[in-house]
């Protein structure tokens, strides 16, 4: 259960974002299944207990929320509803549109289901924008499937590569020199990386040869 917390006390501010929850599972299948939308415009009270009855009702792990505003104010909600709750506190250290990529990239390989429809939700998705809004309104739904995701997909790497390092490595490979080849790198304000791929077009397998 991913908790996405508004700056406002809820329902009581009547220009107050909705405080985004969604209830997501893991299939073993390999499969991120979205099952629930429980997403509400209430006080603390009302959504740390809408939260936590999701909780109990889908059997889950844990709640992710993310730190905000009040700093530990999330774990202590859910904390004054349910002491025994496992609860984990995630940190937005990039932007909403770099943070939802890897999700994007989940779904545009088939690896992410909806349980039914989230119309709301899927608005939200439709309408995300690089400025990190939809139309022009914090996507409180679509932030918090990220943080679902992301616990449950992208933390480990569970789900993008389940395949063993006896797989996909090979020893003593040569790449030809006419064999099309790719350089890709990523940076942000700490790190930069790397990759170096080559296609083999015969086969159609891909090659990743080198990176920094």
């Amino acid at each position: 259960v991913a908790i996405d917390p508004s700056g406002t006390s809820g329902k009581d501010e009547e220009s107050g974002d909705d405080i985004g929850i969604i209830v997501a599972g893991l299939g073993t299948d390999g499969i991120c299944y979205v099952l629930a939308d429980g997403t509400c415009n209430e006080s603390p009270a009302g959504w740390g207990k809408a939260a936590v009855d999701l909780y109990t009702k889908y059997g889950a792990d844990r709640i992710v929320g993310e730190r905000n505003f009040g700093g530990a104010m999330v774990e202590h909600v859910i904390r004054t509803v349910n002491p025994a709750v496992s609860y984990k506190e995630v940190t937005a250290s990039r932007g909403k549109w770099m943070r939802a990529e890897p999700v994007a990239a989940l779904y545009e390989q088939g690896k992410i289901k909806h349980v039914g429809g989230f119309p709301k939700l899927e608005d939200e998705m439709c309408t995300f924008g690089m400025d990190g809004l939809s139309d022009g309104q914090s996507p409180n739904r679509l932030d918090a499937l990220v943080w679902a995701v992301t616990e449950l997909a992208l933390q480990g790497g569970t789900l993008m590569f389940a395949a063993s390092e006896a797989d996909i490595v090979v020893e003593g490979r040569k790449i030809p020199g006419y064999w099309q080849q790719a350089f890709a790198f990523d940076l942000d304000h700490e790190r930069f990386a790397a990759i170096w791929a080559a296609r083999d077009a015969q086969t159609d397998v891909v090659y990743l040869f080198d990176e920094y």
